[in-house]
Formats: structure tokens, C-alpha cells, sequence
């Protein structure tokens, strides 16, 4: 589905009538990251955490290293994450993906039957009651994780 909230940096795509009559059509909040302060921006974030995994399979292959972006995107969102304690898929999905470890380890037999109607309810139940604390711990370890680097921010600032 469409986002609730969009957060983008100052680029010219993003304060186009277009981008926000769009948003403003779907509903969506559209928040800007502050001028000259990428560390606020994700895509940042994430660049960040990228350019030594890229400069490292670089190193080894110069020519092979955009056939790994997919390997080293589900690594990223597989991983658990410091702040949430649970990796991104898992808290987007419900559940942990499947790895290329557990194919080598038994699994549960497939069922070829379609669920009923009363095993799906039971499931997003049961998807409910698991994911909810999930969330609160993670919004409540993000604010702690905000808070400690808030203060390590404005340690060196002042």
C-alpha cells in the first residue's frame, strides 16, 4: 500500500507540484530532511552502511559488484537492527525470510491446501499478537537509541 510518510532530502523531484499533489491526492505526509544535514536522511544512513561493503566485494571482483547489490540488500534486511533489537523484514512482515542456511537444515512439509477462510483469521490474529510488542519495543528502543545519540550529538556541539 501507500506510505503514510515520505521523508525525502531538498532535491528539485522531491518540492515539485507534481511530487506533492501526488502526496497531497494519496495522503501523504511528506516531510523534508533539514538543508546541509544528510546524517537525518536514511538513504544516507544506508549509503553509509554500504560503501565499505561495496569497496570491499570491489576489491575483490571490480567488475562484479552490482550482481551482489541484491545479496548484500537482503543481508541488510535480514539483519537485526541495534535500535529494534528485530531485523526490518521481520517487523515489515511478521516473520523471519527464509535463508540460504535453511536449505540445508529440515523444514516443516509444505501443506498443498489452500488455508480456510477461519485458519487465516486465526493466523492474523496470531500475527497481531506477535507483532504488536514487537513494535513497541522497537519504538521504544528507537526513542532510547534517538535519545543516546541526541545527547552524543549535542555533546560535541556545544
Amino acid at each position: 500500500g501507500f506510505p503514510v510518510r515520505v521523508i525525502s532530502d531538498n532535491g528539485v523531484q522531491f518540492l515539485s507540484n507534481v511530487f506533492t499533489q501526488l502526496c497531497d491526492l494519496l495522503g501523504i505526509h511528506h516531510q523534508r530532511t533539514p538543508l546541509y544535514h544528510p546524517q537525518s536522511n536514511l538513504s544516507e544512513r544506508i549509503n553509509r552502511t554500504l560503501k565499505p561493503i561495496l569497496a570491499s566485494l570491489a576489491h575483490n571482483d571490480s567488475k562484479g559488484w552490482d550482481l551482489k547489490l541484491s545479496q548484500i540488500a537482503f543481508a541488510l534486511r535480514t539483519a537485526p537492527s541495534e535500535s529494534t533489537d528485530n531485523s526490518p523484514a521481520f517487523l515489515m512482515f511478521g516473520l523471519h525470510p527464509r535463508q540460504p542456511l535453511d536449505l540445508l537444515l529440515p523444514s516443516p512439509p509444505v501443506h498443498d491446501d489452500l488455508p480456510s477462510f477461519n485458519e487465516l483469521s486465526a493466523y492474523r490474529k496470531r500475527l497481531l499478537v506477535d507483532l504488536m510488542p514487537a513494535y513497541r519495543t522497537a519504538r521504544e528502543l528507537l526513542d532510547i537509541s534517538h535519545q543516546t545519540q541526541s545527547r552524543h550529538y549535542n555533546v560535541h556541539r556545544r
